[in-house]
């Protein structure tokens, strides 16, 4: 999403510009490691761990109302579902229930 694409990397560079953070003075290829590791290994600093924590936090507080919304959608589209099955399933039991009557009168 656009909006983490913002937010994310203003923070990080807002804590690295103003020394909350250590720079990092070499390039690293750690995709491969899991995302804490990767962090402390690339900056060597307690604080580079505790600065992904809070983006994960941001994130996850961006993503979460449309995620909801999202939910919701499926929610109500599963519940028209539901209620179409179980009206399509009364209108067979009515018209078995019909015949059955018709039958039952002949």
């Amino acid at each position: 999403m656009w909006i983490n694409g913002i937010i994310l990397p203003a923070i990080t560079w807002l804590a690295m510009h103003f020394g909350m953070v250590m720079i990092p003075d070499k390039m690293n290829q750690m995709w491969y490691l899991p995302i804490g590791a990767s962090t402390y290994i690339f900056n060597l600093d307690l604080r580079g761990i505790l600065l992904m924590a809070l983006n994960l936090v941001i994130a996850t507080l961006v993503w979460y109302p449309f995620f909801r919304v999202y939910d919701h959608q499926l929610v109500e589209k599963e519940a028209a579902k539901a209620l179409a099955k179980k009206s399509k399933n009364s209108v067979k039991h009515v018209a078995t229930t019909d015949n059955d009557l018709e039958e039952a009168t002949q």
